[in-house]
């Protein structure tokens, strides 16, 4: 049973996936990420892991790189880039342009947005 106090969590976890189809071993990092949170939503994109608010009245989209194995490079957050606090969200990358679908804040938002990533790395 896994128990954290406050709910909240910060951490990347990556296990890899061997051609034969077992599994290596669990890898995590902690403190991973500038704000703790938990009913985000993350997606992956060109060699980027993005991290898509969450409860806490996050509206941050935070971008992490991924090495060729797997590892988890420095996160950088971008602030105020959702349009309103998601969490309970889901999300999908589609030809260069990220979705975030049906999600609640306080006001049980269900409306779609959708955002085009600048460059390669990052979306604002």
């Amino acid at each position: 049973m896994c128990v954290n106090n406050d709910g909240y969590l910060d951490h990347i976890q990556q296990r890899p996936l061997n051609t034969q189809g077992s599994a290596g071993t669990w890898v995590q990092q902690t403190a991973a990420f500038t704000t703790a949170r938990w009913g985000h939503a993350s997606v992956v994109y060109n060699d980027y892991l993005y991290i898509l608010g969450g409860a806490g009245n996050l509206q941050d989209i935070q971008h992490c790189p991924l090495d060729s194995h797997g590892s988890v490079g420095t996160c950088v957050q971008h602030t105020a880039t959702l349009t309103t606090c998601r969490n309970g969200h889901t999300s999908a990358v589609h030809n260069g342009c990220l979705y975030i679908l049906e999600s609640h804040n306080a006001d049980y938002h269900t409306a779609l947005q959708h955002l085009l990533p600048h460059a390669h790395i990052s979306i604002y």
